[in-house]
């Protein structure tokens, strides 16, 4: 959205700085996720031995399931989140109903 908005704009700058911030901060992760789970076994860990857990493998689907349905509706259905959010920036932005239901005036 930043990007769009900087090219809409003729912000040139902005959007050049989203791509930059983007792609070093997909740089960075992909370094940090390597270190972190793919290390080399044999120098930091002993050998694992295996576990036998099958009972216990169905609910480790069930967060899994529900975060990749919510990522995928965000990203292919970003309006409803969008409009949540422009909802809730109207209502930082212009507090008076707010505080009309706060204060319990009008109920």
């Amino acid at each position: 959205m930043l990007i769009r908005a900087g090219i809409e704009q003729q912000a040139w700058l902005l959007a050049a700085t989203a791509l930059a911030v983007g792609l070093l901060t997909l740089f960075s992760m992909t370094k940090i996720w390597t270190r972190a789970f793919w290390p080399a076994r044999a120098i930091i860990h002993p050998p694992l031995q295996p576990i036998d857990c099958a009972e216990l493998r169905w609910p480790l689907y069930v967060p899994l399931v529900l975060l990749v349905t919510l990522s995928l509706v965000m990203g292919l259905l970003p309006q409803a989140a969008l409009d949540v959010a422009f909802t809730a920036a109207d209502q930082l932005l212009d507090p008076t109903e707010y505080i009309r239901v706060v204060s319990g005036e009008g109920s």
